[in-house]
């Protein structure tokens, strides 16, 4: 089976985030690693805690959607990647 990175760029948007974590989380196959890369002031510190069974990797970084992408990217190591929005 082929690992799935998903990466989520996200800005200020706490809530949305998590929806999107636990629409996730319900699915019935669970990607390999979630990347998110979160340019808000004020960190979003319960994604690991949301998705138990798959890899997070958390990024807090101030930067724009396509310098975001390309950090999931650079951070991705599964075969396939989806970019997913909040």
């Amino acid at each position: 089976m082929l690992r799935l990175s998903v990466i989520i760029a996200t800005k200020d948007r706490p809530e949305r985030l998590r929806k999107c974590l636990l629409a996730i989380a319900k699915q019935s196959i669970s990607p390999y690693e979630i990347i998110i890369v979160d340019g808000s002031s004020k960190p979003f510190h319960h994604a690991k805690t949301l998705l138990k069974k798959t890899k997070v990797i958390y990024k807090n970084k101030k930067s724009t959607m396509v310098e975001a992408r390309n950090i999931g990217i650079k951070q991705a190591s599964g075969e396939i990647i989806l970019f997913l929005d909040d």
